[in-house]
């Protein structure tokens, strides 16, 4: 789940990016890919020079399964 999100913040901004610091990381529910065809990735970030504020959840339709709060930086 940290990777997904990692990978989609990479395809927003662009750029690979590397996990700083983890203030919060919950991971809540597994995720079975087998019984589960859609998952939801809310992401909010702010960019102060290289690094990258992020907040995130991830959940399927009936549950939570990931919740992040922490910073990424601009690999380049």
């Amino acid at each position: 789940m940290l990777q997904t999100l990692k990978e989609v913040l990479e395809a927003a901004l662009k750029t690979a990016v590397i996990l700083k610091k983890a203030d919060s990381l919950k991971f809540m529910r597994m995720i079975d890919p087998e019984n589960t065809e859609t998952v939801l990735l809310d992401i909010v970030y702010k960019i102060d020079g290289g690094d990258i504020s992020t907040t995130a959840k991830l959940s399927t339709d009936e549950m939570m399964c990931f919740k992040f709060q922490g910073t990424f930086y601009d690999q380049r």
